[in-house]
């Protein structure tokens, strides 16, 4: 298990990632942000979250804007087709019991849009959080392949199934924090899928195919922007 005080680095971003948006964004542009949080998107317009002012998201960080509640996981985003230039979220997806839907609700109202989440290795890894791998609350492993966002059902066996590259996969994310996040970027159509797992396939083999994609999709991003 990893120290926790080691695993600071993992939330830290590249500092050109947020150039790299900005110049994907037109000036005067309407851009959706799908749960803020504490830290909204510094080119959003609008700000749609369903915990306002609950701790989670609080209105008075986000100056102004429009803001809209609205739990994506089960409810339609209230805005019409193509609405916005442009819709991103950070750190939100892996949160949702129905992460799907929300995807196809924010490339129904969006022309483009950008979504990072924790990257398969940091939920695999113990120390994020706990004992536990990754974060408790998240219920999925998603990671970018070949151009569609996959969803891996975050299963409760993960934590008692055999890993024997376990330490390996410690020391690449201690040496190589950067590999903490995912990136997807996407044009016209927010592409999605969720892995199929089968009823006595091999869950861990899954898993691991999770953490080699990922790591890979966020090699290349990167290599593209830094």
């Amino acid at each position: 298990m990893i120290d926790k005080e080691k695993t600071e680095d993992w939330y830290k971003r590249p500092a050109e990632l947020g150039a790299w948006i900005n110049d994907k964004i037109r000036e005067g542009a309407r851009v959706l942000e799908i749960g803020p949080g504490l830290s909204p998107f510094f080119r959003a317009t609008h700000f749609l979250d369903a915990y306002f002012d609950q701790g989670y998201a609080r209105t008075d960080l986000l100056g102004g804007g429009v803001h809209v509640s609205c739990n994506v996981d089960v409810e339609t985003i209230p805005f019409p087709d193509k609405y916005f230039d442009f819709v991103f979220s950070s750190h939100v997806l892996e949160d949702l019991r129905y992460p799907l839907r929300a995807c196809a609700e924010m490339s129904r109202v969006a022309k483009a849009g950008f979504s990072t989440t924790p990257s398969p290795l940091v939920e695999f890894c113990r120390g994020a959080q706990s004992v536990w791998r990754g974060h408790l609350h998240h219920h999925w492993f998603v990671y970018p392949s070949n151009g569609v966002l996959q969803f891996l059902n975050k299963n409760v066996s993960v934590e008692y199934a055999s890993f024997p590259q376990e330490e390996t996969l410690e020391q690449i994310i201690l040496t190589s924090p950067w590999l903490a996040h995912s990136y997807y970027y996407w044009e016209g159509e927010m592409k999605t899928a969720e892995v199929n797992v089968p009823r006595y396939g091999d869950y861990p083999g899954l898993v691991m195919e999770a953490i080699k994609e990922g790591m890979l999709s966020t090699k290349n991003f990167l290599a593209g922007i830094v």
